[in-house]
């Protein structure tokens, strides 16, 4: 196994990082995942989905935005749920960094959607993956998972 820091992102990232703690210290990966996250960057190609109102939203929507967060969240995650006021406030205080949450569960209504947003009070978009096509392509497999985006939309981080 080898240990992997996340300081190699840059002094840009570093207040995005340092808002949220589990993204901030060092992890482990086993070896057979440490190929996979010496492959990142990897640049994200635009995607539309709707949001829980049934309004279709482009990642190029947010082209002003320094950083994108996509957070990979479920209804019944426990760990996605105590994250998301702190991503909330991270949203709020930092201009330049959008947090975009993304629902990718199978059966998922947007209804349903709607009411874990309206139970949360989240204040920032939260799409439907309703077949789970971003999630596939940036190989995020569980919930709460982040993808931290660069200003050229280049992935940066990933991870719990």
């Amino acid at each position: 196994m080898k240990r992997l820091l996340i300081p190699h992102l840059g002094l840009a990232l570093l207040p995005v990082l340092s808002a949220l703690p589990v993204l901030a210290v060092p992890f482990t990966l086993p070896a057979s995942s440490q190929d996979a996250a010496e492959a990142i960057p990897v640049q994200v190609e635009e995607f539309r989905l709707p949001d829980h109102t049934g309004r279709e939203r482009a990642l190029s929507d947010y082209r002003q935005n320094k950083q994108v967060v996509l957070f990979f969240m479920g209804v019944d995650c426990p760990l996605a749920n105590l994250y998301l006021g702190e991503l909330d406030r991270l949203a709020e205080e930092h201009a330049g960094v959008q947090v975009i949450g993304i629902h990718s569960n199978d059966g998922l209504t947007r209804k349903e959607i709607a009411g874990h947003v309206s139970e949360y009070r989240v204040r920032f978009p939260v799409l439907h993956d309703a077949d789970a096509a971003l999630a596939v392509r940036l190989g995020a497999t569980r919930t709460a998972e982040v993808v931290l985006l660069d200003e050229e939309r280049v992935v940066r981080y990933q991870g719990r």
